[in-house]
């Protein structure tokens, strides 16, 4: 299911959907009025296969490629990042709970975007982690003076918890179960953003 980030220009104007499908990339470039920053995120282990799919996602009108860090997701995850950026795309990573930094520590000059997980990745609606909250806090601090990739929390955001995942060094929350399973978008997108106010963001 997309999620949706709330956008960190004070209004909803400004989205950002994550999708995980190449025909759901060419719906939202149909579909949706309002900007959208597209991203696809996908787990293709043979390298040829995660080439291959970033071509495809890139050709669909995604905007940023993000792929898993782990070396059974992404086996060349330099060779990777490197072609998305070769298509003229924002290249990114995403790091399971479990995983350590060191998966990203050496690819971070290749990377718009680092992804944090704060839910086992597989299907929507999982409970917050409380236990990795503070995950963001390791690829924040390999920045020099906020220059580098922009962090992104991901995993049973809502209004409850999204200040921890701002607090420990995320620049983005993403949010999908806390806005949809909510009746009024808006407003569930207004308390996250109420709950913490560098959640309107504070970086480009």
């Amino acid at each position: 299911m997309p999620s949706i980030r709330p956008g960190r220009t004070g209004s909803t104007s400004t989205s950002w959907t994550e999708v995980r499908a190449e025909h759901l990339v060419r719906s939202c470039n149909r579909r949706c009025g309002a900007p959208l920053d597209r991203e696809a995120a996908q787990r293709a282990p043979d390298d040829r296969r995660a080439q291959t799919l970033s071509g495809h996602f890139a050709e669909a009108g995604a905007d940023h490629l993000l792929v898993q860090a782990e070396p059974s997701s992404t086996i060349h995850l330099h060779r990777v990042l490197s072609r998305i950026r070769e298509l003229g795309k924002k290249a990114g990573t995403v790091l399971d709970p479990a995983s350590p930094i060191a998966f990203v520590e050496q690819v971070l000059h290749l990377c718009d975007v680092v992804m944090v997980m704060t839910v086992n990745p597989g299907f929507g609606g999982q409970k917050f982690l409380a236990d990795v909250a503070e995950n963001p806090r390791a690829p924040a601090a390999l920045r020099v003076e906020r220059v580098g990739p922009r962090i992104d929390g991901d995993g049973g955001q809502n209004s409850e918890n999204a200040a921890l995942a701002i607090d420990a060094g995320s620049d983005a929350i993403v949010v999908g179960s806390g806005i949809f399973r909510s009746n009024y978008y808006a407003a569930a997108i207004a308390r996250i953003r109420n709950s913490r106010p560098r959640l309107e963001g504070d970086r480009p």
